[in-house]
């Protein structure tokens, strides 16, 4: 549950905390943490996503080349 609620997925990471609540008996040390963590998973804000980069980035213009002029000897 906990790597679930840390990629932001709260829905997957109360199942996760009520499937492991699931094996364990009521006075298992421990069970009350994952209660805990499982009441929160819904209470929990979402990191803000990344934003997003544009499809297709235009190259940036290339600068002329210098030019020679034609008919000079080197």
């Amino acid at each position: 549950g906990d790597a679930l609620l840390a990629k932001g997925d709260s829905d997957a990471a109360r199942t996760a905390y009520e499937e492991a609540l699931s094996h364990l008996d009521v006075g298992a040390m421990g069970r009350n943490i994952v209660e805990i963590k499982m009441a929160n998973a819904g209470t929990v804000a979402a990191a803000p996503a990344a934003p997003e980069m544009p499809a297709e980035v235009a190259p940036a213009p290339e600068t002329p080349a210098e030019t020679t002029s034609e008919g000079a000897s080197s």
